[in-house]
């Protein structure tokens, strides 16, 4: 069985590479640093970002409960990368639009399926607490 997929080129996606010769675009110019906030405005990656927390905070109350410890922390590391003074704004939307609603969302689940409380109350505490200190930080 070869892993080869006949008349479809294999792109690398190391970043030496030059994937599209005939385009001036390279992967150095999706990096983020704090003097290019005007690239975020019109590139769409913000949605991307948008888009992938929302999928982990869904993510949150649907892994195995072994999971859910190293999930939380994982997904906190991600939120306090955006305290950043440029990404500050997008950080808060998140947390009003997709975390808040996801923590309601998964306490409402918990309360009607059978032994949910059970299940689920050590991965809520420490999502709750978390969030706590997330906007207390974030609000210093």
């Amino acid at each position: 069985v070869s892993c080869t997929i006949p008349g479809i080129e294999v792109i690398s996606f190391d970043p030496s590479t030059n994937t599209l010769p005939a385009h001036p675009f390279s992967y150095e110019s999706l990096s983020i640093t704090g003097q290019s906030p005007s690239l975020l405005e019109h590139s769409g990656l913000l949605k991307v970002w948008f888009l992938l927390i929302d999928g982990v905070v869904s993510a949150l109350s649907a892994c195995q409960i072994k999971n859910q410890p190293a999930t939380v922390s994982t997904f906190f590391t991600i939120l306090q990368s955006l305290m950043a003074p440029n990404y500050m704004e997008f950080g808060m939307f998140c947390v009003n639009h997709l975390l808040l609603p996801g923590i309601q969302t998964w306490i409402r689940k918990t309360g009607t399926t059978f032994k949910g409380w059970h299940t689920s109350a050590q991965g809520i505490k420490q999502t709750v607490g978390m969030t706590t200190d997330l906007i207390l930080d974030w609000i210093e």
